[in-house]
């Protein structure tokens, strides 16, 4: 049992204990792998990279909401591109 409380794992810099990380799991975590589809869906749409991701609820529906940074054609700066994806 102490043995068990020593193991940790690292959360997003966090050190959580194994027995909280199992009964407590963190909504950041569940959302990107709810999304991760939606987030490799809309970085090969827009040929960018897969910024950020989060999920919401909008109008009653949960949705994906992914920021891709999309090059620029003409050698320009890059620019931010949000997709909203439904789950």
């Amino acid at each position: 049992m102490i043995l068990r409380l020593l193991l940790s794992i690292s959360t997003l810099g966090a050190v959580v204990p194994l027995q909280a990380a199992a009964e407590t799991p963190s909504p950041l975590l569940v959302a990107a792998a709810d999304c991760s589809q939606a987030a490799a869906d809309a970085a090969a749409q827009t040929g960018g990279r897969v910024l950020s991701v989060r999920s919401r609820n909008q109008d009653g529906r949960m949705v994906c909401v992914v920021t891709v940074i999309v090059p620029a054609k003409d050698g320009g700066r890059p620019r931010r591109q949000t997709v909203v994806v439904p789950q």
